[in-house]
């Protein structure tokens, strides 16, 4: 029994693309009958096609592929195994990625191998239709010319493919809040693109180095301290990389600051030694100190003496050059200096001078101008009852009734100081002590800078000796002095600023070294000697 015949399917319109239902295509030629058994029970072999006179050539119809698989199904249905095999090898040869010719070349392949093959293809197409799924590819046109009988199946060098649009065209420009992100841990930024638009079709994605793709504009926090590099890649809607880029982000560990404090023994119990520790922070560190009764100071290492015994609040605060702050506290107790006065005749008044730096005797004073003097009067008493008046002269024309007093003297020069101290009854005690300020030695100079160091007291006695240095009269021709780093030979940290406090608390001979840096880069170096008994 014959096949039953399949219905006609739709043709295609060659200017749309797209199927136009009831619509033969028209063709110039008619092409030759189908093989026997495309309508009977196929023959032992296939016959071979026969040639076909040429004819004239007919106007050239625009196909695209989609049209031309639809075509070759037409021709399956038919039986024309041979075509369809020819076709679908043209449209591969412009478009290797179409699916459906593939399929068409597999089935007229087999439907040639053998009778039976052709009968079960066949059937096949009798019981189900097919789906006409048109995978383009690349967007290829066929240009399909009907050259003569049998021939117009057979495609060749008329398929044309059309080169695929490239990808789109985009370069990366990543943006930062803040811009040239750095700083102390947690450190926020916000991230984001330069350009306004990205073009249709591509994607942006960030990396942070947390495994997490992240879309911007986005904001990340940095918990920890290193340095990141943060990545960004843009990618077509085919996968395909366009440009990448990267951005620095360095992380510095916490900010923060810790007070260390040393109160003085014996005599000096009253004095307290100050260093900071400052973390987190690069850069020229500027330290504001109050010492929580009513005096500030600045500098890494300050020493302070307290008019009287009792426990004290001290607050310290770090300005980075970023301007950034940080504070820190400590609570210092400091005693009373042991009594060791022997008593007084009946109705004596003993003025006493105390200083710091402290006098070796208790008579003498020595160190380079200015020199500056802590003089305290505390210590004087009366067997009458309480001291109530006191007064000072300092030998250069200046004087005061404070109890407590600093004072500077300005120039070299030896002078003397005299206290009085009057009790309730009227009575007076008085004591003298010799100053002697001498000048500073000579700056040296290495090229534009001239480094000088000067100090409080002369740079030797018993430990712990506390020595103030001051290195503010270092100057250049370069510009300004932009930078001072003191090293103070004894294993402590090293301490910045134009003045700074150190106590030596161990004896020893220690080679304190002063670097200078100007605007201009230059620098130069000078070294003390300080010896500690």
């Amino acid at each position: 029994m014959p096949p039953e015949p399949l219905s006609p399917q739709p043709a295609v319109s060659p200017a749309s693309g797209e199927l136009a239902p009831n619509r033969p295509v028209e063709f110039s030629i008619t092409p030759p009958p189908a093989p026997a058994y495309a309508t009977e029970a196929p023959p032992a072999a296939p016959a071979p096609v026969a040639a076909q006179p040429a004819a004239a050539p007919a106007p050239v119809q625009m196909m695209t592929t989609k049209e031309a698989v639809v075509v070759l199904e037409g021709l399956l249905e038919k039986g024309e195994y041979a075509k369809v095999a020819q076709g679908a090898e043209d449209i591969l040869a412009a478009d290797p990625e179409n699916r459906e010719a593939a399929l068409l070349r597999e089935e007229a392949r087999r439907a040639l191998s053998s009778p039976e093959e052709a009968k079960k293809l066949h059937a096949g197409l009798r019981a189900k239709r097919r789906v006409k799924v048109a995978l383009i590819g690349a967007g290829g046109i066929v240009a399909l010319a009907l050259i003569g009988v049998g021939a117009w199946a057979l495609f060749g060098d008329k398929i044309a493919p059309v080169t695929p649009p490239p990808p789109p065209s985009y370069e990366i420009s990543i943006k930062t809040d803040p811009v040239n992100p750095e700083g102390p841990a947690p450190l926020s930024v916000t991230f984001g693109l330069r350009s306004e638009s990205v073009p249709q079709g591509v994607r942006v994605v960030f990396d942070v180095g947390d495994g997490i793709p992240q879309t911007p504009p986005f904001t990340h926090i940095f918990d920890k301290a290193g340095t990141y590099a943060v990545r960004a890649v843009a990618t077509a809607a085919d996968g395909t990389q366009l440009d990448a880029a990267e951005e620095k982000v360095i992380v510095h560990p916490a900010l923060n600051a810790a007070i260390e404090a040393v109160p003085g023994t014996g005599a000096d119990a009253l004095k307290v030694a100050f260093s900071a520790t400052v973390r987190g922070a690069t850069g020229e560190l500027t330290y504001a100190w109050d010492f929580g009764d009513g005096s500030t100071g600045e500098g890494a290492s300050p020493a302070h003496a307290y008019a009287q015994a009792g426990t004290y609040e001290v607050k310290l605060t770090v300005t980075t050059a970023e301007k950034e702050t940080v504070d820190a506290n400590a609570s210092v107790t400091v005693q009373a200096p042991a009594s060791s006065a022997p008593s007084l005749p009946h109705g004596a008044v003993d003025a006493v001078i105390s200083t710091i730096p402290k006098s070796a005797d208790g008579k003498t004073l020595g160190g380079t101008a200015p020199l500056t003097v802590f003089f305290s009067a505390g210590s004087s008493r009366s067997e009458n009852g309480a001291i109530t008046s006191t007064h000072w002269d300092f030998g250069d024309s200046f004087d005061s009734q404070d109890l407590s007093v600093v004072h500077t003297f300005s120039r070299p020069g030896l002078y003397k100081v005299t206290l009085t101290t009057s009790d309730e009854a009227g009575v007076t005690g008085t004591e003298t002590m010799t100053v002697q300020a001498t000048a500073s030695a000579p700056a040296e100079e290495d090229g534009p800078v001239a480094v000088r160091i000067d100090t409080d007291v002369q740079p030797q006695g018993p430990a712990p000796l506390a020595i103030a240095f001051d290195g503010s009269a270092s100057t250049s021709t370069g510009g300004p002095i932009q930078k001072y780093e003191w090293d103070f030979g004894d294993g402590s940290l090293l301490a910045g600023g134009a003045r700074v406090n150190h106590v030596f608390q161990s004896s020893g001979e220690y080679a304190v070294k002063l670097t200078v840096t100007d605007a201009a880069g230059a620098h130069a170096t000078r070294t003390l000697t300080v010896a500690v008994a």
